[in-house]
């Protein structure tokens, strides 16, 4: 999702929001409900649930454009060895043990298929 479409977006949720307040508030001044509480309950309700709408608007969107699947060759192999190098570097000795025999297993099982 391009920031054009995040911005959208963030406006439609946030005019939304201000929609609704408006109807709320002259609900309650028709009605003539002078609980301060459930007012305030109800925009704090509003609001969370809009902030939490439109991070995850932000954070997707851009999640969608960086972490996609790769398609075709790797332009900067050294670069994908690097990432490669960082996530071993990140592991524990138990666990480098544990993927290492994992693809010894998985190297041992394509020699008995092609042999």
């Amino acid at each position: 999702m391009n920031d054009g479409k995040r911005v959208l977006a963030t406006l439609i949720i946030w005019a939304f929001v201000t929609l609704n307040m408006g109807i709320l508030v002259s609900y309650m001044v028709m009605m003539r409900i002078t609980s301060i509480g459930v007012f305030l309950a109800v925009v704090f309700a509003v609001l969370a649930a809009a902030a939490i709408t439109t991070t995850t608007v932000w954070e997707n969107g851009r999640g969608s454009s960086e972490k996609g699947p790769r398609i075709g060759k790797a332009k900067r192999p050294y670069e994908q060895r690097q990432r490669v190098e960082r996530l071993i570097q990140s592991l524990e000795d138990d666990e480098v043990y544990e993927l290492e025999a994992m693809l010894l297993d998985r190297d041992a099982g394509q020699r008995l298929r092609s042999g």
